[in-house]
């Protein structure tokens, strides 16, 4: 075999051991794109998972808020009620008062 020969079959083992070097990197590489995209895909469901969650508590907020609204209207109707029935009640206990005193004195 010449010596060109044997340079060309070195060349070409060569080559064909960096077509195999790039090919082990590359397989290397589809297994680390795999698992990241696995990994992406779980984050994804964890994340619609936790906006659901978010939109569900949202929605258990503006429940819980209507609710204290309406406590908070009740109280303050029964409050002021009760406000015009003690203001009642004096002037009621007043006249009742004034009254019998005008009766002691007429009797």
């Amino acid at each position: 075999m010449s010596q060109q020969e044997m340079l060309l079959q070195q060349q070409f083992q060569e080559l064909v051991g960096t077509v195999e070097s790039l090919r082990l990197r590359r397989q290397s590489l589809q297994q680390v794109i795999s698992a990241e995209e696995e990994k992406r895909g779980r984050l994804l469901e964890e994340i619609q998972k936790a906006t659901q969650e978010a939109e569900a508590c949202d929605n258990r907020i503006k429940s819980l808020v209507v609710a204290r609204d309406k406590l908070d209207s009740t109280i303050t109707q029964t409050e002021t009620a009760f406000e015009k029935i003690l203001e009642n009640t004096e002037l009621l206990l007043a006249i009742t008062k004034k009254t019998g005193g005008e009766i002691d004195e007429i009797v």
